[in-house]
């Protein structure tokens, strides 16, 4: 044990003895002081002792040995203060001694000293010269406390010896710009502003290197070389080259300028001096600002190589020979050139843009040529290489290394090669270290110890020994390629702040047991801040992290140590965070587990209620959607019924019959079956109507459909199916009085007569109603399938023409079809014949039946309704003549005609002041026309009606003939402005699922229905189930045929608000027409006060 005194020397104790020993002055007459203030033992057993005014001794402690170090001022090398404060060995075997007089360093080898102090011009010196205390960490930082504060720096990453004005002042300027080295080893180094300097880098020496040119002092000198014959040429910025014999001091020159002794052949093309070097064959190959290259021959003779003959640019910045003794010239913005001093070829590299594999830049500051590859330093695309190989086979390739590929920096300035082949490059933010084969570089910067973050070009040179020198404006590094180590200290991370909501927060109050960091769902907004203990250069210090549970990728944040989240949702996280030193190497990862906790309605018992009441819901609706539903088959069936089915005798009805037979005959096409039509009408059944009423005449109805279905035999009637096979029989009515018979699977027409015969018997006996005894007989026409036709139509259409031959051959019997008996058929060719002449000769005219609103008591819309008045057949019914010209489709040409006739009829009515919307009749043949759209707009564009003024009207059954066309084409006419209405609604077939689909206005119940509203409960309940559709719908309604007071009462009652009819007008033609609106109707406009009484 060792206690050092302030008066009295060195107390000490052995491991075996008790008493401690005194070492003095008085003791031992060579220690140099008995004032000591530091000591220190080191692996050999030396004890390094500190004084307070003797400097530093060394006692070997087995040999009683002492070694004296005392402050020299004339010796650099001495220690730096005889007042020692403490003292340090680092990692690296180093020993630091603190002084009042700076920091020393102790070398080994050389039993002498370096000294660091305040250096005025560097950011990185020490800010006082009165070094107290010495301390360093896990990291290797050494840290240096001093009276103005602390320096901290790790010795291992500083590997750059750093020469400037400040430690050697013998160097008289920090800008070097040019090194050389002699064959002797001696090294001299260029200035920008004091010339030159020479350099023993084994001694760590300088000395002022006194040049002159005719007494001329020397102060820039941007190129220096040492050449075989050991002469020191020296590069100026503006006075040309001189020679500086090393042996005999002689001097001599080349210049621009000629004398009497010397001639335009030695004379250089420019005095500024940018780069030199020695070819194999004793060329001096001299680098020129404006001139070029000059080569400079043994016998002194000057060889000018320029733009003017071949090279890029005048503006040469270095040149150096390869292997082959190929001269490359690097330009500012001329780019590369390759020169052969043989054959006087020069090849010239440039930016090609259309060749991404040429040089990337024109400004080439520096080159070196190596085994494979020769590189350029350029001003703005980093290091190039080209591929001496391939060159040699005629490709140019270059590859650029630059900031995108990891160098610091772009702008270069200077390259060399290493003992193990690495590449150094000196640019604009410090020095780097490049792996050719993996291109991966190692970044180095004032941290490290550089003069600088910016060199200069030309400034870098290899000695023979392989140590390298770059210059730069503070001064120059010179370092071995060997000694440069990265530093490989993996710093530890820690967490140094955590705040919520921007107020720092006591992070450890918030783990639960399990280590978690809890949060609540509202408190998620934080902070985290890390450091990396690494202090070499800690703002170089890099971190990355990742939020497991968010992303598995790490995200860089660069040198920022701050985390930041906002509004995490709940659930389970795993921060982790790694931060790296100044060279990149990362530590281990810190891992913070984070649970946010969810709020209470979305905690497990919250999800738990939600199922419940999901789950309760769920029933509720299913329950619900299963009484919507029933309401809605049970609505579907009573429409389905109505629309299937005859609603006074529960026959099938029209629509069902005729779907029926088209089913089966679209089926019998692939088989041989035979199939009877019969259509049955009752004799003079109008007479029972008119004398007994409407309603006797439907209970007649009633029983003549029940002794139909007994006539036909059950076996024989048809239940509605889509296999042939099982058609049978089908009864249905198709209105009125008319019933039809459908007979399937027969083998001749034979068989009907049975069937017919017993169908006029059970029929014509006596039918009891009321009490009242009557009489009704059957005609049936028949028509047998394929014989009399093959589709519906024409079946029907021929039993139609048997029926009436039935009727003229006496009632009360039945006829088959046959050709012979066509003589209505040729009637109705005779009428269709007329009808076409009638076209020509304006035999038709229009005749319009108002629509009243019951609401407003107005006309407001008319039907036009077709008339014809023939020369010599008199008036003809529409219902004769309308049906001829569907078939024969003269309905067409009329139905055109129609609608042009009602819009000018209208637009005539609408310049009067009459706003009466007139609505057509559209057939359905005419519907299934394409150019029907076009015919409307048509007549719209000549009649200048204005669109709203125009409805069409279109059958129930000519609507839901091609439903998914029909829509579209209706949809057209709504776009228009047009209006729709379904014309005799409740006699054809709807589906709801279809009906809801079509774009309609208007549903005009048929007057079949109307009729006898006043005595038949049936059809008053149709007709109320037709509003309340329409009501439902939101669709009008208009009640055609109310002749009487009392069918205007019941349709006013259900809420009717449009009604068309006798009771207010017959058909009139326009005249008629405009004086019945303008005059007359206010007569009929009582209405109600005849209802109240």
């Amino acid at each position: 044990m060792f206690v050092s005194t302030y008066d009295n020397g060195i107390s000490y104790r052995k491991k075996d003895q008790k008493l401690f020993l005194t070492l003095n002055t008085k003791s031992k007459a060579n220690l140099p002081s008995d004032s000591i203030r530091v000591m220190h033992v080191d692996e050999n057993d030396n004890l390094w002792v500190g004084t307070e005014d003797s400097g530093l001794f060394i006692l070997n402690i087995s040999s009683n040995n002492v070694t004296t170090f005392a402050y020299d001022a004339s010796e650099p090398s001495s220690i730096c203060s005889n007042l020692i404060n403490d003292i340090l060995k680092d990692k690296s075997g180093n020993l630091w001694i603190a002084t009042n007089n700076g920091l020393c360093k102790f070398n080994k080898k050389t039993n002498n000293f370096s000294q660091y102090i305040i250096e005025s011009n560097r950011n990185s010196s020490l800010i006082s010269n009165q070094i107290q205390t010495l301390y360093e960490d896990d990291g290797g930082v050494i840290w240096v406390g001093s009276i103005n504060g602390i320096n901290y720096w790790n010795a291992s990453s500083r590997p750059f010896q750093h020469i400037n004005t400040a430690v050697y002042p013998q160097l008289h300027s920090d800008d070097i710009i040019s090194f050389a080295e002699a064959g002797n080893g001696d090294f001299y180094v260029g200035t920008l502003e004091a010339g030159i300097s020479k350099y023993d880098y084994s001694e760590n020496k300088l000395s002022k290197f006194k040049a002159e040119l005719a007494n001329k002092p020397i102060y820039a000198v941007p190129s220096l070389l040492v050449s075989s014959d050991n002469k020191l040429w020296v590069g100026t910025y503006n006075s040309g080259v001189y020679i500086h014999d090393l042996e005999n001091n002689l001097i001599s020159s080349y210049t621009t300028e000629t004398n009497v002794s010397s001639d335009m052949s030695s004379v250089l093309s420019s005095n500024a001096i940018s780069s030199m070097v020695e070819s194999r064959t004793g060329q001096i190959i001299i680098g020129t600002y404006g001139g070029g290259v000059n080569i400079v021959n043994p016998d002194r003779s000057v060889v000018h190589l320029t733009a003017s003959n071949k090279l890029s640019s005048n503006n040469v910045f270095d040149v150096i020979e390869d292997k082959e003794g190929n001269i490359w010239a690097g330009t500012m913005s001329g780019g590369l050139n390759k020169i052969n001093l043989a054959t006087g070829e020069v090849q010239v590299f440039k930016i090609d843009k259309e060749n991404p594999h040429t040089i990337k830049s024109n400004s080439i500051l520096g080159l070196l040529d190596t085994e494979d590859y020769l590189w350029m330093a350029t001003k703005d695309a980093g290091v190039a290489r080209l591929d001496k190989a391939k060159l040699k086979e005629g490709k140019v390739e270059f590859l650029h290394i630059g900031s995108e590929q990891g160098l610091a920096s772009s702008f270069t300035y200077g390259v060399l090669e290493d003992e193990n082949g690495r590449i150094w490059i000196s640019h604009s933010k410090g020095l780097s270290r490049l792996n050719p084969v993996s291109l991966y570089s190692v970044n180095f910067n004032t941290s490290h110890g550089l003069q600088g973050n910016d060199f200069h070009s030309g400034s870098f040179f290899k000695s023979k020994s392989g140590r390298m020198f770059f210059g730069g404006p503070n001064g120059f590094n010179t370092f071995m390629p060997s000694d440069v180590t990265l530093n490989t200290y993996k710093p530890p991370v820690q967490l140094t702040k955590f705040s919520q909501s921007n107020s720092e927060t006591p992070i450890h109050a918030l783990f639960n047991k399990n280590g978690e960091l809890v949060l609540e769902h509202d408190e998620t907004v934080i902070d985290f801040e890390f450091a990396a203990l690494d202090y070499t250069k800690p703002e170089l210090n890099k971190y990355k992290y990742k939020m497991e549970g968010l992303s598995d990728i790490w995200l860089d944040l660069g040198t920022n140590n701050h985390i930041s989240f906002s509004s995490l949702p709940d659930g389970f996280y795993k921060l982790k965070v790694k931060g790296s030193n100044n060279s990149g190497v990362w530590s281990d990862e810190v891992t913070i587990p984070i649970r946010v906790l969810p709020p209470l309605w979305r905690t497990w018992y919250a999800y738990l209620f939600y199922f419940l009441a999901a789950g309760a819901l769920f029933l509720i609706l299913v329950r619900q959607q299963q009484i919507k539903i029933q309401h809605q088959l049970a609505n579907e069936r009573k429409l389905h019924k109505l629309a299937y089915f005859d609603s006074l005798t529960g026959l099938p009805n029209r629509q069902s019959f005729y779907e029926s037979m088209e089913r089966f005959l679209s089926l019998a096409k692939r088989g041989k079956y035979k199939a009877g039509v019969m259509f049955i009408d009752l004799d003079r059944f109008k007479r029972i109507n008119d004398t007994l009423g409407h309603n006797f005449g439907d209970k007649v109805l009633m029983q003549v459909a029940e002794r139909l279905r007994q006539s036909v035999r059950n076996s024989d009637f048809v239940g509605r199916n889509y296999e042939v096979k099982s058609f049978k029989n089908e009864i249905a009515r198709l209105g009125g009085d008319e019933f039809t018979v459908f007979l399937s699977h027969l083998d001749n027409a034979d068989e009907t007569a049975n069937v017919t015969q017993r169908i006029i018997d059970s029929i014509s006996e006596p039918i009891t109603v009321d009490g009242y005894e009557v009489s009704v007989t059957p005609s049936i026409g028949i028509a047998m399938y394929p014989e009399n036709g093959t589709s519906v139509q024409e079946l029907m259409k021929h039993a139609d023409v048997a029926m009436y031959q039935a009727k003229e051959g006496g009632r009360r019997t039945f006829k088959y079809y046959s050709n012979t008996l066509n003589d209505r058929a040729l009637e109705r060719l005779q009428l269709e014949e007329y009808m076409r002449a009638a076209l020509q000769n304006d035999e038709f005219e229009l005749y319009y039946q108002p629509q009243v609103d019951l609401k407003t008591n107005e006309i407001t819309k008319a039907e036009a309704l077709l008339r014809w008045t023939h020369p010599e057949l008199g008036f003809v019914s529409p219902a004769d003549f309308i049906p001829i010209a569907e078939e024969s489709g003269i309905i067409i040409e009329l139905g055109d005609w129609i609608l042009q006739e009602a819009c000018f009829q209208a637009r005539e009515w609408h310049e009067a002041g009459l706003d009466i919307r007139v609505s057509v009749n559209v057939s359905s043949v005419q519907f299934k026309q394409t150019n029907l759209v076009d015919n409307v707009k048509n007549a719209l564009e000549l009649s200048e009606l204005p669109k709203h003024l125009l409805e069409l009207e279109l059958t129930e059954s000519a609507v839901m003939s091609d439903v998914e066309d029909n829509i579209g084409r209706l949809q057209m006419f709504k776009d228009m402005g047009i209006r729709i209405a379904v014309d005799d609604f409740g006699t054809g077939y709807s589906s709801l699922s279809y009906l809801k689909k079509f774009p309609i206005d208007t549903l005009k119940i048929d007057r079949s229905f109307i009729m006898d509203i006043d005595t038949n409960e049936n059809d008053a309940a149709i007709v109320k189930a037709i509003m309340l559709l329409a009501d439902t719908m939101q669709l009008n309604v208009v009640a055609e045929g109310v002749e009487t007071l009392e069918q205007l009462r019941i349709i006013d009652n259900y809420g009717a608000q449009y009604i068309q009819g006798y009771f207010f007008s017959r058909p009139l033609p326009p005249a008629e027409f405009t004086k019945f609106v303008t005059e007359e109707f206010a007569e009929k406009s009582t209405w109600k006060l005849d209802l109240i009484g």
